[in-house]
């Protein structure tokens, strides 16, 4: 009972999230239209511009000089090709990923990704074969009812015309909430989390993974190494938000 109380609670926030989405992200002010933030809280994004790491797309706290490498990116190689956020984890993003993540706003995956749609063209040049999301564990798919990673891979690969495979990467195993772990930690939490259905599907293919936030870069790498040995030729990575 307290399961499916716990699903009519989240069904009934997205459906009113879908049907009446007049209310701040962040703030929850009322809006006069279809929006995602107030002007106030627009004004407050904070989005993840140069100079930044060209590879991982970690940005300098100091907002001087170009763009260059950062340390970690030094010092050892990434299976993917690069990485991108749309803003940092803080202030209106970080509380629009909190409500769409444990309110059950679903709704809000159409307003997060028309704002990433909107700076795409600032992130990449290049065409992708198809757009792939960080999967969930069965288990904690059950608990939240939606992955918000596969809702915008879906959302983007409809406006951008390419396709999304939702199912074909998988986690196979559950693992611990990855707040609060060590660089080390994180990296061993997720090693051998993550398996290919099909490898056919990635041959030779330039894959877009997309998830909702990017913190060291543990899990993306993983979910990057894998779809490398099924064959893929390069992984670009996207995410809504990276920690600062």
């Amino acid at each position: 009972m307290a399961v499916a109380d716990s699903w009519l609670r989240k069904t009934g926030s997205a459906l009113l999230d879908i049907l009446f989405p007049s209310r701040c992200a962040s703030c929850e002010e009322h809006l006069g239209k279809r929006s995602l933030f107030c002007p106030s809280c627009s004004s407050k994004l904070i989005f993840a511009e140069s100079p930044l790491c060209p590879l991982c797309g970690k940005v300098f706290s100091s907002r001087q000089g170009k763009d260059h490498l950062c340390g970690e990116c030094l010092r050892k190689k990434r299976p993917f090709r690069k990485a991108r956020a749309l803003a940092l984890y803080e202030g209106p993003i970080m509380e629009a990923i909190h409500r769409m993540k444990y309110q059950g706003r679903a709704g809000l995956v159409d307003l997060l990704s028309a704002l990433l749609l909107e700076h795409i063209p600032n992130f990449y040049g290049e065409g992708w074969d198809i757009l792939v999301p960080v999967p969930l564990h069965p288990a904690r798919l059950r608990e939240r009812g939606f992955n918000q990673s596969a809702l915008l891979a879906i959302k983007l690969g409809k406006n951008l015309g390419i396709p999304v495979e939702p199912f074909s990467l998988r986690k196979i195993c559950p693992t611990p909430p990855q707040v609060g772990l060590t660089m080390k930690e994180r990296v061993k939490n997720v090693s051998g989390a993550f398996q290919v259905k099909d490898k056919n599907i990635f041959n030779k293919k330039i894959v877009l993974l997309i998830d909702d936030v990017l913190t060291t870069g543990a899990t993306v790498s993983e979910c990057s190494r894998v779809l490398k040995r099924a064959g893929a030729r390069a992984v670009d990575v996207l995410t809504l938000a990276r920690t600062p």
